[in-house]
């Protein structure tokens, strides 16, 4: 879509509306926090950030270099062959589901003391060995979590159902029908039936009259009858019921050990496929591959203890009844079902729909897709303001207004990470500013408020300002524009450079609830990247994918930038990120002449270029340079202030 002097407002209407289906409230900021609110209150750990990635694995734990842990969740849709819950209440289960999981295994895991193990395993045997940990861990971990909060047995079931139904071990056999089993393949789903969720194909398995699931022959059926199924059976028993993850790791292990010489002797072993299947587990996210969740936090019957902290539970307490800054209750609203009767539980149906969790689901997709209407009515009038803009300096424009793109690009989640890791020191460093400034003062000698004493002398001379109150300025209100360079010129490390300098820059400022937008020059076009009502995170793929092409209108594209700025008050300016080589130079400089809010020149070119000395501030350097990142820390402050 392109907005011009002349588009009208039925037609930004329908663009605005297209982006409120399905996929997007998957993906939606009001989805993602509240997600990250529930995570935080369920793990106690107050900095753990949750994002949504529409091409991440179903959910990881990713650790970041100052320690705090990201929880990655996938934004992707997934089947729901078993069960019959409305799309987007089924969607959000599944979320709520994986980022339990992952909670689970952050507080209950000890993934260090794993990789140390699975080290010591033959390079041939560790496809193996990590997908029977996975299936052991997982099954400690769930169990751990429907102990503590009962009312997610049935989420995590019900996704397994699904997750299971069409995809388990076993591999389809076009000889005989049905599945056959190697026997790495019988070990997975023995495991898996006996701690996570009983699909019913091991004991089918099992059965030598049931042909629909098979070993590939009576001699391998025998192998793992005699040598495996009794020590099976007995690991599942001790990892089950041991709380300590560093011992459950030891005691898979042992039985690893056992069973993978039986498995070599086996006609179909199945090690071959379970290297291929690495990062890609039956029925919940690898966290063999993909899982990082450090050492384990507590212990897995140790839950009472974990949850006694009196400032914890305060906290989630006070939590369930007020709204936090970032909008929306905080503790999940699964709390609101009844408890449910743990052995009933057991017995139920997984591949039933739950009325009483589809009414929950219900009403929490509906406050998330009124907070998501909220965000698009702010993206109508966002872009109704850019036609404003557009509107008022149409004579002077060479281009044809602004384009919204809408052309499918993959997120570079390399330079993402990046950017977002970089962000946190300069937000910290921010937000430390911020509250500095915004700390209250105290205005003395006045008639009303509360008595000051030092002004008590005062009153045996029938002085009569003898009060005081302490006011708190009010909060500032902050608009930063970005201009980035997407011509030709810009092409390879300079872009990625580009993107991760602005990257560090959008996600701080974000932090601090400095609004913040984008506009790019590609291909000879104005376009908008990220919109003031949209954060960061949702429109990733338009800020970090490397794309560099066409000429360098910078002229209009700074014409544009300025008349939206004007439409908003109190602090504005506007980032310039280039190498310096506009397509028309003497327009450029007209345009950056006629800024009279303060524009910030990052140019990634160590020579000197047109209409640096114009900009209010500018760094000049070499775009390999690792100087950047530290000379735009201190522009940011300067400019916010100064």
């Amino acid at each position: 879509m392109r907005i011009t002097a002349d588009t009208d407002a039925e037609s930004l209407a329908a663009h605005v509306g297209a982006d409120t289906h399905r996929a997007r409230l998957r993906q939606s900021e009001a989805r993602r926090q509240r997600l990250q609110r529930n995570a935080r209150i369920r793990s106690g750990n107050w900095d753990l950030e949750v994002t949504i990635e529409s091409d991440a694995p179903p959910a990881a734990i990713v650790p970041t270099a100052d320690g705090a842990p990201e929880l990655v969740v996938s934004g992707r849709e997934v089947p729901q062959p078993a069960t019959d819950y409305d799309d987007r209440e089924w969607d959000l289960l599944v979320q709520k589901a994986l980022t339990m999981h992952e909670v689970g295994h952050l507080r209950y895991s000890d993934h260090d003391d794993f990789a140390r193990r699975l080290d010591e395993v033959p390079d041939a045997a560790r496809g193996v060995a990590s997908q029977v940990w996975n299936a052991f861990e997982d099954g400690a971990v769930e169990t751990a979590i429907q102990d503590r909060w009962p009312n997610y047995r049935t989420l995590l079931r019900q996704l397994r159902a699904n997750l299971l139904d069409e995809a388990g071990p076993g591999i389809p056999d076009p000889r005989r029908g049905g599945y056959v089993f190697p026997l790495a393949h019988a070990i997975v789903c023995g495991v898996l039936d006996a701690t996570s969720y009983d699909s019913g194909t091991y004991e089918r398995l099992l059965d030598p009259d049931d042909e629909t699931m098979h070993f590939v022959d009576e001699a391998d059926r025998s192998l793992f009858e005699d040598e495996i199924r009794d020590r099976l059976e007995e690991a599942v028993t001790d990892v089950m019921t041991e709380p300590n993850a560093v011992e459950r790791n030891r005691l898979v292990f042992e039985f690893l050990e056992a069973v993978l010489p039986v498995v070599d002797d086996a006609r179909a072993d199945g090690k071959a496929q379970m290297a291929a299947r690495r990062g890609n587990a039956w029925g919940m996210p690898d966290d063999a591959a993909f899982g990082n969740s450090g050492e384990a936090e507590s212990e897995t019957t140790a839950l009472e203890d974990v949850e006694e902290d009196p400032q914890l539970a305060g906290l989630s307490m006070s939590l369930a009844d007020e709204e936090d800054d970032e909008g929306g209750p905080d503790l999940d609203d699964v709390d609101q079902l009844e408890d449910i009767d743990p052995e009933q539980g057991e017995d139920a149906d997984a591949t039933e729909t739950d009325d009483l969790l589809e009414r929950v689901l219900a009403d929490e997709v509906r406050d998330q897709a009124s907070e998501s209407r909220e965000s698009t009515d702010e993206q109508f009038g966002e872009f109704d303001a850019l036609q404003g803009a557009v509107e008022d300096i149409d004579a002077e424009l060479e281009t044809d207004g602004i384009v919204i793109p809408t052309d499918d690009v993959e997120c570079d989640d390399d330079v993402y990470r990046k950017a977002l890791e970089d962000s946190k020191r300069l937000a910290r460093l921010l937000r430390n500013r911020f509250q500095k400034q915004r700390k209250r003062s105290l205005d003395r000698n006045l008639r009303r408020g509360r008595l000051d004493p030092s002004a008590l002398h005062r009153s045996a001379t029938g002085g009569k300002r003898l009060k005081m109150q302490r006011t708190l300025p009010e909060e500032n209100d902050h608009h930063c524009l970005f201009v980035i360079d997407r011509s030709g010129s810009m092409n390879g490390e300079t872009m990625a450079t580009a993107e991760r300098a602005m990257g560090m820059l959008v996600f701080a400022l974000e932090s601090v609830d400095v609004e913040v937008s984008v506009l790019e020059l590609f291909d000879k076009q104005c376009r908008l990247a990220k919109p003031f009502a949209q954060p960061a995170q949702t429109v990733r793929n338009r800020l970090f994918n490397g794309k560099a092409q066409g000429g360098t209108p910078l002229a209009d594209t700074l014409h544009i930038a300025r008349e939206r700025l004007k439409r908003e008050q109190g602090k504005r300016f506007l980032f310039v990120v280039t190498d310096g080589t506009p397509s028309d130079p003497d327009r450029y400089m007209d345009a950056l002449d006629r800024c009279t809010m303060p524009v910030v020149g990052v140019n990634l070119n160590d020579d000197a270029v047109t209409g640096m000395d114009c900009f209010h501030r500018q760094v000049t350097v070499d775009p390999e340079t690792a100087e950047l990142r530290k000379a735009l820390r201190q522009l940011i402050q300067e400019v916010l202030f100064e």
